[in-house]
């Protein structure tokens, strides 16, 4: 902003000088005149006003002096007139001094009344010329108050312009500014939007049927970023967005089941044609040792009918039994949804009420548990129930059903353990299938052992199987 100037006037030539008003704080040298003087505000140096004259001491006195002389000076002559016609000269005489007397004093009256009118004359004299000052005093105040108003009037001129120039410059700025905010806010709105954007999209791209409620939170904080960053995101697009994640979650959940199902369809091929191999070799070894029975029982009656009798009851026995067997491995093959269902927990792994509710269709359900408790768990599961049936699939989902929101991954749905007590399972499978035996108190054999183990014994149970080589052979596995 430009420095503002203001006007000042030399006193001695009057001249008008404008400069910054820092300008004039010490005595400058006058453009006009060359005079070094202190510039003033008004064109023209105060003037001096004459003193009033005195008023003149009062007369009275005198006046009174000079009647009465008069009075005395007629009253004389009066006696002189009156004594001189009567012819008395002593009383003329009386009369003369007295009128000299008279006389003088008139003298005297006269010579005050001069030097009265003389300085009443001069006093005359001072006041014409005091007027006349006063007269040109105000004229010249008269002048000044012109001057005033001229230098008031260029003053609030002055003012007005500096006022108005600060005003555009300020409104100038202003616009300046706001042209600028608004370039920013539309640069941060662009920004905002591709941010938001981007990382709706990412975290999307990243949802899985196990992170919904991380990912809502990594939405939360991105909202909350983009609002601290000055870009608005209202209370309406915010529930929007939440929409479409869970829309998107939603999506990701059906494409994950499908999955689920399309795994636990091949797992139910794999556990079926492992059912049926087992069941073929089932078959054949029936058969096998059928047709063994029935050569074994042809020979010994053939040989004799009397001999090795118990024999030959023995290998009916046998030969009954063995077609019995084959008829149930027939009848199991020919019931294709026939299995046992098999309760098992695992008390060093999972804890206390958390159970296993599983399916198979193997003719050894067992050999099921067992490959469970090979190498995924630290302890081996014991088993609580096992039900054989006709529909093992239906009983199954029945029960994953029955104890759905006891389900400890409430994610993967393929996991198939519940927080559920023993009885409440038994009570479940009574409702649907009718009674069944179970095993309330799980035996956890190893997991008991290894807890209750002291330094000591494990120190000697490692060295007796570090003696016969059984660490060395787990490290080769």
């Amino acid at each position: 902003m430009s420095e503002h100037n203001t006007s000042r006037y030399c006193p001695e030539c009057g001249a008008k000088v404008k400069a910054p008003i820092e300008a004039f704080s010490t005595p400058r040298k006058c453009p006009k005149c060359g005079t070094i003087v202190s510039f003033i505000d008004s064109p023209r140096a105060p003037i001096h006003v004459p003193q009033e004259i005195p008023p003149q001491q009062s007369k009275d006195w005198f006046d009174y002096c000079t009647y009465a002389c008069l009075v005395l000076v007629v009253l004389i002559l009066l006696f002189s007139v009156f004594s001189l016609l009567m012819g008395n000269s002593q009383f003329i005489l009386l009369l003369g001094v007295l009128a000299l007397a008279s006389s003088g004093f008139l003298a005297i009256y006269f010579s005050q009344l001069h030097i009265s009118i003389r300085k009443s004359s001069e006093a005359l004299e001072a006041m014409t010329e005091n007027y006349a000052l006063r007269s040109r005093a105000l004229e010249e105040a008269v002048n000044i108050n012109k001057g005033f108003k001229l230098n008031f009037d260029e003053l609030v001129n002055d003012e007005y312009r500096r006022l108005a120039e600060e005003v555009k410059q300020e409104r100038d700025e202003s616009m300046e500014r706001i042209a600028w905010a608004e370039n920013k806010a539309s640069t941060v709105d662009a920004l905002g939007k591709r941010f938001l954007k981007d990382s709706v999209k990412w975290i999307s791209s990243r949802l899985t049927p196990n992170n919904y409620t991380a990912s809502r939170d990594k939405l939360q904080k991105v909202i909350d970023f983009c609002r601290k960053s000055d870009f608005v995101v209202t209370g309406n697009e915010e529930s929007e967005l939440f929409a479409a994640l869970k829309s998107e979650y939603e999506k990701v959940l059906l494409a994950d089941h499908a999955r689920q199902e399309q795994a636990r369809i091949k797992a139910q091929i794999r556990e079926e044609k492992k059912a049926e191999k087992e069941l073929e070799r089932e078959m054949q070894r029936v058969e096998s040792e059928r047709k063994a029975i029935e050569l074994a029982l042809e020979k010994a009656l053939s040989e004799s009918a009397d001999q090795h009798s118990t024999e030959i009851e023995a290998l009916r026995a046998k030969l009954l039994e063995a077609e019995e067997r084959a008829k149930r491995t027939q009848s199991m093959a020919e019931l294709t949804k026939a299995g046992y269902i098999y309760v098992i927990s695992n008390l060093g792994s999972f804890g206390v009420s958390v159970f296993k509710i599983g399916m198979t269709r193997r003719l050894e359900p067992m050999d099921r548990v067992k490959e469970l408790g090979d190498a995924s768990v630290p302890f081996p599961f014991d088993v609580h129930m096992m039900i054989s049936c006709d529909n093992a699939p239906a009983l199954e989902h029945a029960l994953h059903k029955a104890f759905h929101h006891r389900r400890v991954n409430k994610v993967n749905l393929r996991k198939e353990y519940f927080s559920v007590s023993i009885e409440e399972i038994a009570q479940q499978v009574e409702a649907l299938h009718g009674e069944v035996e179970f095993v309330a108190d799980a035996e956890a054999l190893e997991f008991y052992e290894s807890r209750d183990m002291s330094p000591e014994d494990y120190a000697y149970v490692t060295g007796q199987l570090e003696a016969i080589g059984a660490l060395d052979d787990e490290g080769d596995m």
